[in-house]
């Protein structure tokens, strides 16, 4: 993350991750910075995760604008709406099948009829070992409604094959793979 202040505006450029912004309401505007676009706020609370190319800015309280490119019409999100954008400056609006963006500062995972192969992916950057879900469309397709604990990060793996009938293979490379029983 790098951070510029001036007398004109405050910028943060997210370069990977995820953030959590609660923002000041300043005549400076507060600008989030990311590969593919920006999000411009003047005093509200937000989620912005690059991951993969793939940037999705989720609006908690207040109003913010995205602008996927700097040739592209920026778009007002109100509390409770998601978009995303790529690298080529492709927006679209997303319906949220996660809980609360800020879910995750509480110490809570929120899934709602989440496939499992994205579920996996973002307990992965919680737990001990990566979880990945066989290859097989029938797994990774899959799909799960749930809180998870941050804390209880261990049990991630176990709970999810108890929940769907799988069975949990701890492979030597390190991974925990998700496999039909």
């Amino acid at each position: 993350m790098q951070i510029a202040i001036s007398p004109d505006e405050r910028r943060v450029r997210l370069l990977e991750g995820r953030a959590y912004f609660d923002v000041v309401h300043s005549q400076r505007p507060f600008i989030v910075e990311t590969r593919g676009g920006e999000t411009r706020d003047l005093g509200t609370r937000f989620v912005v995760e690059d991951a993969g190319g793939q940037t999705h800015v989720s609006l908690i309280e207040g109003e913010i604008s995205v602008q996927a490119q700097a040739r592209s019409a920026p778009v007002s999100l109100l509390p409770g709406e998601t978009v995303g954008y790529d690298r080529n400056g492709t927006l679209s609006r997303i319906t949220p099948s996660r809980g609360d963006p800020g879910d995750w500062t509480q110490g809570r995972l929120v899934f709602r009829d989440t496939r499992l192969a994205e579920v996996a992916e973002a307990l992965s950057r919680y737990a001990p070992r990566p979880i990945v879900p066989a290859q097989a469309p029938e797994i990774q397709n899959r799909r799960v409604t749930g809180t998870f604990l941050i804390r209880d990060k261990s049990n991630f793996a176990s709970a999810l094959c108890e929940a769907l009938d799988l069975r949990l293979v701890e492979s030597p490379d390190g991974v925990d793979l998700l496999v039909a029983i």
